[in-house]
């Protein structure tokens, strides 16, 4: 006995793209709720700001801005009668108005002869050079009757003791030293180098060197004035 198979029923014919319209008016409606503003951010709030000033920042001046006038004069005063911050100057400038937060007021402009820039001896102190400079002020008046400052070489020059700047980091030294072929470990934070010299910071910060009279010891100790800038 064989039984007829249904005929699948005709697949209805789909365009390729359906055609649509887009229409567009623009109608005026009645919002029937309130808006209501919450004085709300995501930052800290007046308390907040007092708190971090007078126990971690402790600032020497400050320059308040970004703040409603009574907000900003309130930390202003705040600031002012804090026994634990000690700040010299607060300013609240309006707005459009400059203030001159300059620390130090006695600073004056001069001009270096050209003798003294020549046998000044200039130390690279990484992105500035630095000298040692010994002279003598000179009033002078310019062709526009205005007088300048002029810094003129000392004849007898006074002996000073040399100043070392930069604070070169004992990782750093002990790099420079590895690649200089001395071996340099650190044992309980003392920079030991070919077991005959030993570099460590006291308590004050400066680095001591220690070891016997020998060539290491004279190496090592170049090395580390090779990363000071000495005037």
């Amino acid at each position: 006995m064989e039984v007829e198979k249904p005929k699948p029923a005709p697949k209805p014919d789909v365009p390729a793209e359906i055609p649509t319209k887009c229409v567009t008016s623009r109608i005026k409606t009645q919002v029937n709720c309130k808006v209501k503003f919450i004085d709300f951010e995501g930052r800290s709030d007046g308390e907040s700001i007092k708190r971090i000033l007078a126990a971690v920042l402790k600032p020497r001046q400050m320059v308040i801005v970004h703040g409603t006038p009574d907000a900003s004069r309130h930390l202003a005063e705040f600031c002012r009668d804090s026994q634990d911050m000690g700040v010299s100057q607060i300013f609240v400038p309006g707005i459009g108005e400059t203030v001159d937060a300059t620390s130090e007021r006695h600073i004056y402009q001069v001009k270096l002869k050209d003798a003294l820039v020549t046998a000044a001896q200039f130390s690279k102190a990484k992105d500035a050079e630095l000298a040692w400079i010994d002279a003598i002020i000179d009033i002078q008046t310019n062709a526009d009757k205005e007088q300048v400052a002029m810094l003129e070489p000392m004849v007898n020059k006074p002996p000073h003791i040399p100043v070392f700047i930069n604070e070169p980091r004992l990782s750093d030294l002990r790099q420079v030293l590895n690649k200089s072929g001395i071996q340099a470990e650190f044992n309980g934070g003392v920079l030991v180098c070919n077991n005959k010299v030993a570099i460590r910071r006291n308590a004050s910060g400066t680095v001591q060197v220690d070891g016997t009279v020998c060539d290491d010891y004279y190496k090592v100790r170049n090395l580390l004035y090779s990363m000071y800038a000495i005037i």
